[in-house]
């Protein structure tokens, strides 16, 4: 098996498992993508390129059943960008929740994405706020039915618990860029979630939100938080600095997005620019690491 070293390309998708040459060697590898008439393995820290004539013939009908399945995903994709799609509560989903898929949307390029709560447990509205923000920035938009102010969380967690994953499977998204985010409750609720569901949150999107003395939870480290408040929302402003503070212990990066107005939730233009500077932090840590 002839293999030839390369050092650049876009990852598209990775599964490891054994390849066999023609000649009947063996070597495990991750598939990353094909180029042109061959595969580009990953073996070790290494990638090469492998002619697919040089493969197996079992090799090569596993990428060709590959190459199907993802032309039926980017199919399906293809068909849903720039568009809602509901997920109704079922026997087996614990809540209802509501998807917006962005006009750049694919499945070869998975996109951002936001998960947003309303206090008043209706999802399809906090995501229409930030629709037109999602469809600027290319996020995917998720938003959560059920969580609402006043319900307890000793209910709450366990559906959030339930639901996240069907969210993650259900969706084709880059789970490296998720964020969370939020109006009134519905963004204290999204912080607290960061902390209590281990996943790589890179930031939260915090509309007229605070932590609510939560000061002891350990936050996801190096989030990006942004405090979207109207400038008259004076309860929401009264807990910036405090809890920026605590968030910094976290090592996140906070910035005010203030608003004319009082405790609703920031205009698009606003929910943008919040969105973007997120977007920029998250980069920048992962150029920094």
């Amino acid at each position: 098996m002839t293999l030839i070293v390369i050092t650049s390309g876009v990852l598209c998708f990775a599964q490891e498992r054994t390849w066999t040459s023609d000649e009947g060697k063996k070597i495990v590898g991750e598939l990353l993508r094909e180029d042109g008439e061959a595969a580009v393995l990953k073996v070790g820290v290494k990638e090469f390129k492998v002619p697919l004539t040089k493969l197996s013939t079992e090799d090569r009908e596993w990428i060709a059943a590959q190459r199907k399945e993802r032309e039926e995903r980017n199919k399906e994709a293809a068909a849903l960008a720039g568009t809602n799609k509901s997920f109704p509560k079922s026997d087996t989903q614990p809540v209802t929740f509501h998807v917006y898929y962005p006009s750049n949307y694919t499945a070869d390029n998975p996109r951002p994405m936001i998960i947003l709560f309303n206090a008043s447990g209706d999802g399809k509205a906090i995501l229409d706020t930030f629709k037109q923000s999602c469809e600027t920035m290319g996020w995917i938009g998720v938003g959560c039915d059920t969580f609402r102010n006043g319900a307890p969380n000793s209910e709450l967690l366990p559906l959030f618990k339930a639901l996240l994953p069907i969210i993650e499977s259900s969706v084709i998204h880059n789970p490296q860029l998720l964020y969370t985010g939020g109006m009134s409750g519905g963004a204290s609720r999204a912080l607290q979630y960061t902390a209590l569901f281990d996943r790589p949150w890179k930031g939260v999107i915090s509309c007229g939100g605070w932590l609510g003395k939560q000061f002891d939870l350990e936050y996801r480290k190096g989030m990006a938080v942004a405090w979207v408040n109207g400038d008259k929302d004076n309860n929401a402003n009264a807990w910036v600095a405090k809890d920026s503070e605590v968030l910094k212990k976290r090592r996140c990066k906070t910035n005010l997005f203030p608003f004319p107005g009082g405790h609703v939730i920031g205009p698009p233009d606003i929910l943008t620019e919040a969105m973007l500077w997120a977007q920029e932090i998250a980069e920048k840590n992962v150029k920094e690491k």
